[in-house]
């Protein structure tokens, strides 16, 4: 309620006389600080406590400051200004119990309201390694047996061999028609060549025909 308002009511209360008495009063009030509007009391601030016990009692380091700065300043155990500032009485590590000094307990931070878990681990899922369908082996050519060689006559003596162990197939091989080079020679139990294949001209067989050139 403004001034003005209260001289208002004063005069329909009391009259046009009273006026100047109220003027009167409100130029005290005024001149003493004083107010027609109520005011709260003032509420003295609390002093921040400390989050532990055992503070050296009225402890301050250079500055002034006591414990309570460093709990604001510094983490639990004044890792970072602990051992710095050094009052009259030492410095914070040594009169604070925020910074485990003067043997008091060490604070214990606040457990973090987040639980925490374990990382999972994942296991990608195995490959089976790749099955192939059996080995199917390469065909085989049935073996087919070698002819063995024929004498290209007759006549030759059963089951002759010369001094090698070779029968007249040899000669038909190594020599010409007529056994010229080897006839006579490697002479078995049985006699040489020339006596007993056909091929060269032996035991009185027919001799194999020979193939007759043209002479120019």
């Amino acid at each position: 309620m403004k001034l003005s308002s209260i001289k208002v009511l004063t005069a329909a209360l009391l009259g046009s006389s009273t006026i100047a008495l109220a003027e009167e009063t409100d130029e005290r009030m005024l001149s003493h600080g004083l107010t027609y509007y109520p005011t709260a009391p003032a509420v003295p601030t609390a002093k921040p406590t400390s989050p532990c016990e055992g503070n050296t009692p009225d402890w301050e380091d250079v500055d002034g400051d006591g414990c309570e700065w460093y709990e604001m300043m510094d983490l639990p155990g004044c890792p970072r200004h602990g051992n710095l500032y050094r009052g009259a009485r030492g410095v914070a590590d040594d009169n604070c119990c925020y910074c485990a000094g003067t043997g008091s307990p060490v604070v214990t931070p606040q457990p973090s309201p987040y639980p925490t878990y374990p990382p999972t681990i994942t296991r990608a899922p195995s490959t089976p390694f790749p099955t192939y369908p059996p080995h199917t082996p390469f065909p085989t050519e049935p073996v087919v047996p070698t002819a063995k060689p024929t004498s290209p006559c007759e006549g030759n003596t059963p089951n002759w061999r010369d001094s090698h162990g070779d029968d007249c197939t040899w000669f038909e091989m190594m020599d010409t028609p007529g056994c010229p080079t080897y006839g006579d020679m490697y002479v078995g139990d049985m006699g040489a060549a020339n006596e007993n294949c056909c091929y060269c001209a032996g035991t009185g067989a027919p001799s194999p025909a020979l193939t007759s050139f043209p002479t120019f």
